[in-house]
């Protein structure tokens, strides 16, 4: 018996929205000008793009031996491609990508995530969020960048060892494809196309970045000599092959937008 592409969807739309009933509390705030902020705030988390004065940051997540012992070729970054990346990821910025890098901190009181969080998801006055990152609430960075090939999208993240073990990583990619990526995906292409599957890569002894990609719904696919070493290859596709992604990109005029295989249903602030 044939079923109606129509009728998955639906299907698939009543699910997620069931999930969101369910689902963390989130937030997203995208400002274009004067400057291309985005923000977002996902089950306890506080994500951001990259601004001027992060270098430091990268810099601490990049020379780290532990954060970096199963990144990429391993061991600590030199400071030219330290250099190198951040100024990649600032000029995303200013070019108002937001496929680009998001830095991730943790909250520790419910006062600092509603002076995070601010009235209807923008953000408090800027001197007391320079106190608050003056703060040791800084987690790592989440990274979505082009993957290889137009309309696909590749995901890494690094965790400061000090933040290892605490779930943050796991939730920071769900806030990624709960909250970020539905925004983002019908108004903000990638290599000129909308970006339909996200893929990463882990190697198998690395079992807690495994571990992070099987409970954000992606797949393994195969395995992949990366970087120098055996890597996992695993992808997590944003729109199932039999239904058309352009009746589903936009916003509707209440401010949701219907992502049928991903966990919730977001509700932005425009």
């Amino acid at each position: 018996m044939k079923v109606n592409s129509l009728v998955v969807f639906y299907l698939l739309f009543c699910v997620t929205s069931l999930n969101a009933a369910e689902g963390c509390h989130s937030w997203i705030d995208i400002q274009e000008d004067p400057a291309f902020r985005v923000r977002v705030g996902y089950g306890g988390l506080y994500m951001r793009n990259t601004q001027e004065s992060d270098f430091p940051l990268y810099q601490q997540m990049f020379r780290d031996p532990v954060a970096m012992e199963k990144y990429m070729e391993g061991g600590p970054r030199e400071m030219g491609e330290i250099d190198r990346r951040f100024q990649e990821y600032l000029g995303n910025s200013k070019a108002k990508n937001p496929w680009n890098s998001m830095l991730v901190y943790a909250p520790e009181t419910r006062d600092e995530e509603e002076l995070l969080e601010g009235r209807g998801g923008s953000l408090a006055e800027e001197e007391e969020i320079s106190d608050f990152f003056a703060k040791d609430r800084f987690v790592g960075h989440v990274m979505l960048e082009p993957g290889r090939v137009s309309g696909e999208a590749e995901l890494s993240y690094v965790v400061l060892p000090e933040q290892q073990g605490k779930g943050y990583c796991k939730r920071a990619v769900e806030g990624v494809f709960g909250v970020l990526i539905p925004r983002i995906v019908g108004k903000y292409r990638l290599g000129g196309k909308t970006v339909t599957q996200v893929y990463a890569t882990a190697r198998p002894d690395n079992e807690a970045s495994v571990k992070v990609l099987k409970r954000n719904n992606f797949r393994f696919e195969t395995w992949d000599n990366k970087f120098g070493a055996k890597r996992g290859f695993y992808v997590r596709r944003l729109f199932p092959d039999n239904v058309c992604d352009a009746n589903i990109l936009s916003p509707d005029p209440y401010g949701k937008v219907f992502f049928p295989s991903l966990s919730v249903p977001v509700v932005s602030t425009y």
